[in-house]
């Protein structure tokens, strides 16, 4: 039989999973971005980008014709929600960060446990935890 977390750990749970929809989210978005590119030929454009949107506007199809205007909207928009959830994830994760500052001032419990963990090379405060 499983354990039923109680009403704290479960919220202590949700910035985890929003992050990891958040994260699912964004990957969803870079791929229909590229899609709809590699219609008309064009595989370099990268929208992760901070100057992505600059440079959409200089995009060429294949045979050097400039995207059309929907096309263009479309891709506007999508790159739009891609800067947002980027930017809840960077909330989330700041948040975290400050959640285990606060938590750290103690040095004991799993807190100090995360701390430690994360300062291996390659392994972050999402994988710590």
């Amino acid at each position: 039989m499983a354990a039923i977390p109680s009403t704290q750990e479960e919220d202590a749970r949700r910035p985890n999973r929003e992050r990891e929809k958040l994260v699912g989210d964004r990957t969803r978005i870079i791929n229909r971005i590229k899609a709809i590119l590699i219609r008309f030929g064009i595989r370099t454009y990268k929208p992760t980008l901070r100057k992505a949107e600059e440079r959409l506007e200089a995009l060429r199809t294949a045979e050097g014709v400039p995207l059309l205007e929907n096309t263009r909207a479309e891709l506007r928009r999508d790159l739009a929600r891609l800067r947002m959830v980027q930017e809840q994830i960077k909330e989330i994760e700041q948040q975290r960060l400050r959640d285990l500052e606060a938590a750290s001032s103690a040095k004991t419990g799993c807190h100090a446990m995360v701390r430690l963990i994360a300062r291996v090379v390659g392994i972050g405060v999402e994988t710590a935890s």
